[in-house]
Formats: structure tokens, C-alpha cells, sequence
């Protein structure tokens, strides 16, 4: 099953660049929230 991403390194294949851009901007905007709230 080369297509999961295989068992041999044991890691979780990369995902896209976009999925992990839009992730970080996300997870950022909860943390900024709540910093702002918090002050």
C-alpha cells in the first residue's frame, strides 16, 4: 500500500503545503482570540 503512505518509516505522509498554511492560520487566529480576550 504505497498510496497510505507504507508502514516502514512509521511516520504520517506530508501533507499539502496548503493544508498546512491553512492549519497554522487557523490554530494562530484561536491563539491570537484568546490572548485578546484574556487582556
Amino acid at each position: 500500500d504505497d498510496e497510505v503512505g507504507g508502514d516502514d518509516d512509521g511516520s504520517v505522509s506530508v501533507p499539502e503545503p496548503s493544508t498546512v498554511a491553512g492549519l497554522a492560520l487557523m490554530f494562530g487566529g484561536l491563539l491570537v482570540s484568546r490572548r485578546r480576550k484574556a487582556n
